[in-house]
């Protein structure tokens, strides 16, 4: 027996039973139910008590009892490598104890190979396991090869294509069933425009509504933001992305290269001083810069030295904000007509005072 249980052992007694309960579910959770049960005549009290007595169909008719049940046949086919004949009908049907079985992190194959077929066409199920249990949505997309009947679980019938047309007429859950299934799938399909479902479901969900989604969707993708649609020549789909990622920052570094180097979007990079993400083409380019010093005058700081020696674009700089100088290369500090040019943008007493010291060391 193995240390843990012993500690458990020594003070199991002196722990409330639902307590108690709580940690023999844990413990049939993690295929160790028998060996619990064996540590402890507690916990053979506690399972005895829950397990029984059944109804008339084998069921246990306390609750715990159900997701007791629901644990040891769990632990019994992937041990076993059984078939799920096995499996009493109730434990694939009974939806509390499937939301339980959620809570628990039970796996894919559990969550939906299992599941009698009403339940996988169940849009408000399907959707409440998405949002448990992320990780499930790419085991469910792949049964749609096989099992497309599936897809009436986001509103499609077997024969029918994912397009704007069907996606438009989807119900608000069944939309975001497909929205998450779109951005799992993106990596392994060409991301065809038609089947994009975010053009709908920004125009029918409010913006909190959205962005509470948007959430979810980012810890499951931080890439996500590549899936939303984007028209650069279309501000407003342009203002919505740097939004997105004024919001999402994580979400920057993941964006494709045209999505980073849209100067709108990377403005928002600089503005959350991300501007190592940023595109080399950008940060060679003097115009975005002179807009980005405006942002964050910090950003000079990861700016390529040949355009911190650029009298010019340094000169601007230093206009917009004294506090640039410092980021000029060593050879424009030394040089007298730059320091003679930038001083009369320098209001800050110590700094002044500084380029004086220099300039006079100079002539």
């Amino acid at each position: 027996m193995s240390a843990s249980f012993d500690k458990i052992n020594l003070g199991i007694n002196s722990i409330p039973s639902e307590v108690q309960f709580q940690i023999l579910l844990e413990g049939a959770q993690r295929g160790s139910f028998d060996q619990l049960v064996l540590s402890n005549k507690q916990f053979a009290n506690l399972a005895s008590e829950a397990l029984n007595p059944r109804d008339s169909k084998g069921k246990p008719k306390q609750e715990r009892g159900q997701m007791l049940e629901f644990l040891r046949a769990h632990e019994f086919i992937t041990r076993k490598n059984s078939t799920l004949d096995k499996i009493p009908e109730w434990l694939r049907t009974d939806e509390k104890i499937l939301i339980q079985a959620r809570r628990f992190g039970l796996s894919d194959w559990w969550l939906w190979n299992d599941l009698d077929e009403s339940k996988l066409v169940d849009s408000d199920f399907v959707l409440k396991t998405f949002q448990d249990r992320p990780d499930a949505i790419g085991h469910f997309a792949l049964l749609l090869i096989d099992r497309p009947h599936l897809k009436r679980s986001f509103g499609i019938e077997p024969d029918e294509a994912v397009n704007q047309e069907t996606i438009a007429r989807m119900t608000d859950t069944q939309l975001k069933i497909w929205a998450f299934i779109y951005v799992v799938m993106i990596e392994y399909t060409e991301q065809e425009p038609e089947k994009n479902p975010f053009g709908v479901f920004f125009g029918r969900f409010t913006y909190q509504q959205s962005m509470d989604f948007i959430l979810k969707l980012v810890d499951l993708d931080p890439g996500v933001l590549n899936c939303f649609p984007l028209s650069p020549a279309n501000a407003q789909d342009v203002q919505q992305l740097a939004e997105l990622v004024n919001i999402f920052p994580v979400c920057y570094q993941f964006l494709e290269r045209e999505r980073r180097s849209i100067e709108e979007v990377a403005l928002e990079a600089v503005r959350l001083r991300m501007i190592r993400q940023i595109p080399h083409n950008l940060k060679n380019d003097t115009l975005f810069l002179r807009r980005a010093v405006q942002v964050d005058y910090r950003c000079l700081q990861h700016v390529p030295i040949e355009i911190r020696k650029d009298f010019v674009f340094m000169l601007d700089a230093c206009s917009d904000n004294e506090k640039c100088f410092p980021f000029a290369s060593d050879d424009l500090k030394s040089d007298i007509n730059f320091l003679n040019s930038v001083d009369q943008f320098i209001t800050d007493p110590e700094l002044k005072a500084k380029i004086d010291r220099k300039k006079q060391k100079l002539l």
